[in-house]
């Protein structure tokens, strides 16, 4: 029987480090910051970004 896509997700260790990092607002800010070009980084107000729930699909 085939796995869920939930359970499917999270066997890969690249999934639950991906999941585990956004789901902390101090570390998906730095994340962000180290990933995206400078200018977008200047544009954004990083105060009002939070952890939304959401899936995990």
């Amino acid at each position: 029987m085939p796995k869920s896509p939930r359970k499917r997700a999270l066997s890969s260790p690249h999934d639950a480090l991906f999941q585990w990092t956004f789901s902390q607002r101090e570390h998906a800010v730095g994340l962000l910051k180290a990933a995206l070009p400078p200018p977008l980084v200047a544009a954004v107000r990083w105060g009002t970004l939070r952890v939304e729930k959401g899936s995990s699909t």
